[in-house]
């Protein structure tokens, strides 16, 4: 379980909102499924992810 922070757009004026929330990953930090609250517009919101495998690409120092 952890905390997500995001600067999205969600109504698509080029300004982003913030948005506050918690996530949950599981199958070994694969799948990632949240919830989410936009303090901007005051509405809430939910997001999914999945971990891509790029054996190729790695970040300096990783």
């Amino acid at each position: 379980i952890g905390f997500n922070m995001a600067a999205l757009d969600f109504d698509k004026d080029d300004t982003p909102e913030l948005g506050v929330g918690l996530v949950l990953s599981f199958l070994n930090r694969i799948g990632q499924v949240g919830v989410g609250y936009n303090t901007s517009q005051d509405v809430s919101y939910w997001f999914f992810g999945l971990q891509l495998p790029s054996p190729s690409f790695r970040l300096p120092g990783t």
